[in-house]
């Protein structure tokens, strides 16, 4: 019988089987390399090294799981050093610095002089030049000012120092000007004081009419009245003789007439006032030509009133001496004001001035004026 196709399909594959021979082992072979075996080793824990700082940079610090969130940043701490004294002194604010004083960058060396009385308040400091208050202002590089003592100490440029405070006489080096009405200078206080380079501007509460510039300080003796000479002595006038010398000169009003007379100054101020002199039997103005009335007040160690002439002589300090009377031109420097620009009234003016003689009270006092300089035409 014949045998299926499958049959025939087994007894091949058992033959084969049979006569087929197991395979042998493999053949051990061996790899080589040229490099020595430490370099192998280095290179191995490099890498070993290189994973180990990569996985501790990645994982949270504290030991925080891998995923979690980090925790939030520490709020800055105050710094625990405070700054010392000294600097703190130095680089305290210009009230700290200067009280009261209207600071410039530097002092000014300019040699016009004038003199007064020192006024130091809470927020100004100013000199009253006969009524005038005149701000001053005060060079950084020579000025200091004292809070406890509230004094101004100054460095001249002769290498003195002086310190001087409220209510001292000063004789003050330096040069100003004014800003009397914003109608003359063409600029207004608050113009002025944006034009000007400050250390420490003044305060809006300062006057700023009239300003100086300080270039030296000194402290001035006490003015005294002059002495009515006795019949054997001359004149006290340095301008002239008396016109009678086997006569005494007069004292008191006698002497002075209608004059309105205060103790000697030093200085000549700055102002500049020109008009017609007006001589009555008890006062003397100048006149303006808008028609104002400006009482004149004369220092006593350079003036002369003669009853004979009706006639004043005055010398100036270049100098030269001007005889002027009733209705002469004259052109006048010296210092003023007016109760409304100063807001000082008449009665409390007058009580503050020192006087050698007052003026009566039929003398209008609205507006005054302190001569320092007499010219004429």
């Amino acid at each position: 019988m014949e045998r299926s196709r499958a049959d025939r399909v087994l007894a091949d594959w058992d033959s084969i089987s049979r006569r087929a021979r197991r395979p042998g082992l493999p053949e051990r072979r061996t790899v080589t390399t040229a490099l020595p075996a430490s370099t192998v080793t280095a290179a191995v824990a490099l890498v070993l090294a290189i994973a180990a700082t990569g996985m501790w940079l990645g994982l949270p610090r504290g030991g925080a799981q891998p995923g979690a969130q980090p925790p939030a940043s520490p709020e800055p701490s105050a710094s625990p050093v405070e700054a010392s004294p000294s600097l703190g002194e130095a680089s305290a604010s210009p009230l700290a610095t200067w009280g009261p004083l209207a600071v410039v960058p530097s002092s000014n060396g300019d040699q016009a002089r004038t003199e007064g009385t020192l006024r130091i308040t809470d927020t100004c400091v100013f000199v009253d030049l006969g009524g005038t208050p005149t701000l001053l202002l005060w060079g950084a590089d020579r000025t200091a000012w004292s809070v406890e003592s509230r004094t101004v100490t100054f460095d001249n440029f002769d290498g003195t120092t002086v310190t001087v405070a409220d209510g001292d006489d000063v004789v003050l080096g330096g040069s100003g000007g004014g800003r009397a009405s914003e109608a003359e200078s063409g600029i207004s206080n608050e113009g002025w004081v944006s034009r000007t380079e400050w250390v420490s501007p003044p305060a809006p509460s300062c006057p700023l009419d009239e300003w100086w510039g300080v270039g030296s300080v000194e402290v001035s003796a006490a003015p005294t009245a002059p002495v009515s000479a006795s019949p054997a002595e001359p004149s006290p006038s340095p301008v002239e003789p008396s016109p009678s010398p086997a006569e005494p000169p007069p004292s008191g009003a006698e002497a002075w007439g209608p004059l309105a007379v205060i103790p000697p100054q030093d200085g000549t101020g700055l102002a500049g006032n020109e008009g017609t002199l007006r001589i009555t039997d008890t006062c003397v103005y100048l006149e303006s030509p808008g028609g104002e009335l400006w009482l004149l007040f004369w220092p006593a160690d350079r003036t002369r009133w003669s009853w004979d002439s009706r006639s004043i002589t005055f010398e100036n300090f270049d100098g030269s001496v001007v005889t002027v009377g009733d209705g002469d031109h004259v052109v006048l420097g010296g210092g003023g004001d007016s109760e409304a620009e100063s807001g000082i009234s008449a009665d409390e003016w007058l009580r503050r001035m020192e006087w050698v003689e007052a003026p009566t009270s039929t003398c209008s006092l609205d507006r005054r004026f302190r001569v320092g300089v007499v010219g004429s035409d």
